[in-house]
């Protein structure tokens, strides 16, 4: 089996080819998260985006196709005309167009919807330089240093940490005598909070009520749809790469039920296939009222608990501008909440007018701007299709336009203009694209 150590030694090794001489292939974020941690060493033993008998072995057993546990499909899909069908190497690269890596194609595979997967090693081209919190994002070989050799309960999360889930982080740490890793999952949306940004955010400030030595590192793992389980599984392996010996389950279907007994206050490890630690639930807690602090529900008088807020029911009272309970989260990750997901009637919002000319668009958008102004409690800016053609082509009339495209005479500002739009500009001068924006008289 290949280590992590021997991964990211092959991914980071210096690419022998000129990237500059390869074609480039912008990933998506489910794609570009993947790569990260196949660089990184946090998927390891991936050394790449699997072939089609990995990705068959892992739908059928939950393993490589040789015979290595592994839950989840690794792969790049793209459209058939995507990479050259000659290529035997591409650049992956982030939306900005920034050289990530270069995947050595080893397979291509028809896939449905006139796509091809792509499978192969990658090496690394540059370290990923940017995004938020990128100080954040320690490899994993660092954060095992920082931990050592003893015991590390970790806790993955797409949504904000409440005081329900601190009070079970504590319990269990204090169990297992553990430091704890903290993993919010960055790549996809985040619940309530919506942006990644602001999950780090509200984890960053409920990780002051952790004990100590918590260490918070953001994760581009994206899960894959419809097997809970597996996703499951494939976070306790980004976790053990980290240093975690436990991972603490929590809102998970199936993790509960197969580990912990009704009214016990100690949890029970379950171990999923493919997981490489153990898992621990989070286990059943409500707020008790009386002593003020939350507990395992079998501790509580029966009747007086309070049950935590959905993620669902705190979206509502986001929205709302409902006051967020002292008991569900502390007035810090309460103030974070409230700045990533302010009251709806303090959000900006646009409404887009459209229709055939003289049918009233910019009478109706004048009286709506002129009631909103009126109350006072919005700022109103007004964009009107005329005006906004006015200031894009000041001191040019469409008739000047259209005299210049006909006598051919266009000046460099609307050659530029019209490369702008063009699928690839830094092509156009030989493509079809540029002929068709050129003046008839200029195509000989």
């Amino acid at each position: 089996m290949r280590t992590e150590d021997a991964v990211t030694a092959q991914a980071q090794a210096e690419p022998d080819v000129d990237p500059a001489s390869l074609s480039s292939l912008t990933l998506t974020a489910r794609q570009l998260g993947d790569l990260e941690l196949i660089l990184s060493g946090a998927f390891a033993p991936l050394s790449g985006f699997m072939t089609r008998a990995d990705v068959d072995a892992v739908a059928a057993s939950a393993t490589l196709a040789d015979g290595t546990p592994w839950p989840v499909p690794v792969t790049v899909e793209v459209t058939a005309d995507a990479v050259p069908a000659d290529a035997g190497r591409v650049l992956l690269a982030d939306p900005e167009g920034t050289p990530l890596a270069v995947l050595t194609i080893a397979e291509r595979t028809a896939v449905p919807g006139d796509q091809v997967m792509l499978a192969g090693p990658v090496r690394a081209n540059r370290v990923p330089e940017h995004g938020s919190f990128r100080r954040l994002m320690l490899p994993p070989a660092r954060a095992r240093a920082e931990f050592g050799d003893g015991p590390v309960l970790a806790f993955a999360t797409r949504a904000p940490i409440g005081a329900r889930q601190i009070g079970q982080l504590k319990h269990l740490a204090g169990q297992l005598r553990a430091r704890l890793l903290v993993l919010p999952l960055v790549a996809g949306p985040a619940a309530v909070v919506t942006q990644p940004e602001a999950l780090i955010r509200s984890v960053l400030a409920a990780a002051r009520s952790l004990p100590p030595g918590t260490l918070v590192i953001p994760v581009p793992y994206d899960e894959r749809a419809g097997d809970q389980e597996r996703d499951l599984a494939a976070i306790a392996i980004i976790a053990a790469t980290y240093g975690a010996t436990h991972l603490m389950a929590d809102g998970w279907r199936d993790a509960p039920a197969a580990a912990t007994a009704a009214g016990e206050d100690t949890a029970t490890p379950a171990r999923l296939p493919g997981a490489p630690i153990p898992v621990l639930p989070g286990g059943d807690w409500a707020y008790d009222p009386r002593a003020e602090v939350w507990r395992p529900l079998a501790l509580i008088e029966p009747g007086t608990e309070i049950e935590d807020l959905t993620a669902d029911q705190l979206a509502d009272m986001l929205d709302a501008g409902t006051e967020i309970p002292s008991w569900f989260a502390s007035e810090s990750v309460a103030a974070e909440l409230r700045h990533a997901r302010p009251p709806r009637a303090e959000r900006g919002f646009v409404l887009f007018l459209t229709g055939l000319s003289g049918s009233g668009k910019s009478t109706i958008a004048r009286d709506l701007r002129d009631l909103l102004a009126e109350r006072g409690d919005r700022r109103v800016s007004l964009l009107d299709g005329d005006l906004v053609r006015s200031l894009l082509s000041a001191g040019r009339s469409r008739r000047s336009l259209l005299r210049e495209s006909r006598s051919g005479a266009w000046s460099r500002r609307s050659a530029t203009s019209c490369l702008s739009t063009c699928p690839r500009p830094s092509r156009c001068a030989s493509s079809a694209t540029a002929r068709a924006c050129t003046p008839r008289r200029e195509r000989g």
